[in-house]
């Protein structure tokens, strides 16, 4: 999970906007070109003097064209059919006076030649629809131009919403950026207790963003990482809570929650080495589909000889509690809500629990047990042997002076506050 205090986290592998439209807009391309017995069909983009290829089903043939090929707009077929110098629908490219001395007829060469344009839905070009094959064909008719403007159409629909989307996601870019550039976020810190000593071990770090409108940060995580920024916010917070470790007693270790997104980013380290990190614990949420423990691990292996402690958040909520377990390796697993909530009447639970603390036990791998809201709960994660605690009983997030209160009041050591 990302530094919020939702629990709620992002995948790493996330899709991207607008692949689902890349998919039908390939699909057309494809049933257009085998539908008019083409070689080649293609989408370009005419940008003042130059014509960008975009999408290209060319079987046997993808030597002469691919997505990202750029030609001057003068040397192609599509420009001069949309300005109407040649037609629509060439049946034989060397039997019209302008196609038949361009290079490119001869270089791919081109025989026969539809286009038709691609609009969007107040009539603007947004692309163009093409098919050529390298051998004449006459029995291309008006009715095969038909056909072809039916699949542009489909393709102008999917062309019109990843625009949309591009649209959307700068304007997104634009908000988390600013979001960071004016540090619009603090930071609320949830105590730790360990459950034996009555006594506060650590902090759980959490988010809290002051940008317009007021949003629950899981939405400003969720937001970064539909625009690959995910990285970009959590290491501006982690900075930011890091900043603060100084502050409390060396005894005392500072929680934050970090995805695997972060985690594999190249500058996780770099962030890291500026500050005192031998009290820190790195939380990696259990919601979050790891695709490469080995990946995780060995970026995560400089840390610990610094001090600094693995655990795993939300053990017991998501799709592959023990995988997760197992291939991190952690110092720490912090059972999820979901597992401690009516734990007290709940066999299955207390099961669960049971099982989780054997297998810290016999891997020196200590348990947290999240979300204890109730003193029965309490008293039943106790009796189960469970180490240590979290939740609104034992203390909400709090600014850091009254966590600095709080902890001289639990832990009897009085501290200035700031």
């Amino acid at each position: 999970m990302p530094l919020a205090s939702s629990g709620q986290a992002l995948t790493s592998d996330s899709q991207p906007p607008g692949a689902d439209a890349d998919t039908i807009i390939q699909s057309a391309l494809k049933a257009a070109r085998r539908h008019l017995g083409m070689s080649v069909a293609y989408i370009s983009r005419l940008e003042r003097d130059e014509s960008h290829i975009l999408y290209v089903d060319a079987p046997g043939y993808e030597a002469l064209l691919k997505p990202g090929d750029v030609r001057p707009a003068n040397e192609v077929y599509c420009r001069y059919a949309l300005e109407s110098r040649i037609p629509a629908l060439l049946p034989d490219a060397a039997c019209h006076p302008l196609t038949r001395d361009l290079q490119i007829t001869h270089a791919i060469p081109v025989g026969a030649f539809l286009s038709v344009p691609i609009l969007s839905r107040e009539g603007e070009v947004i692309g163009l629809l093409c098919c050529l094959d390298p051998v004449a064909n006459p029995s291309l008719t008006a009715r095969d131009l038909g056909t072809a403007r039916m699949f542009a159409d489909i393709a102008g629909a999917q062309l019109e919403q990843k625009r949309a989307l591009a649209r959307q996601a700068a304007l997104t870019e634009k908000k988390v950026a600013r979001v960071i550039e004016r540090r619009q976020f603090s930071m609320v810190y949830q105590p730790l207790w360990n459950i034996g000593s009555g006594k506060i071990f650590g902090f759980e770090c959490l988010a809290r963003f002051s940008a317009d409108p007021a949003r629950a940060p899981k939405s400003w995580f969720e937001e970064a990482g539909s625009v690959g920024m995910l990285a970009d916010l959590e290491l501006a917070l982690i900075q930011f809570a890091l900043a603060g470790i100084d502050a409390f007693p060396p005894e005392i270790r500072l929680s934050i929650n970090v995805s695997p997104t972060t985690i594999l980013d190249p500058r996780f380290l770099d962030t890291l080495i500026d500050y005192d990190i031998s009290r820190l614990v790195i939380e990696l949420t259990e919601r979050v589909r790891v695709t490469d423990y080995q990946a995780v691990r060995d970026a995560l292996a400089p840390l610990g000889p610094m001090g600094v402690r693995i655990a795993v958040d939300d053990a017991g909520s998501g799709w592959a509690s023990l995988q997760h377990i197992i291939g991190m390796r952690a110092d720490l697993i912090k059972l999820d809500r979901s597992l401690v909530s009516g734990l007290e009447a709940s066999p299955a639970s207390r099961a669960m629990i049971a099982a989780l603390s054997q297998f810290g036990r016999e891997t020196n791998c200590a348990i947290l047990a999240e979300g204890i809201e109730t003193p029965e709960e309490f008293t039943a994660l106790k009796a189960l042997g469970v180490e240590y605690g979290q939740g609104f009983l034992l203390g909400k997030p709090v600014s850091f002076k009254l966590a600095c209160e709080l902890l001289r009041e639990a832990n009897g050591r009085p501290r200035a506050v700031p």
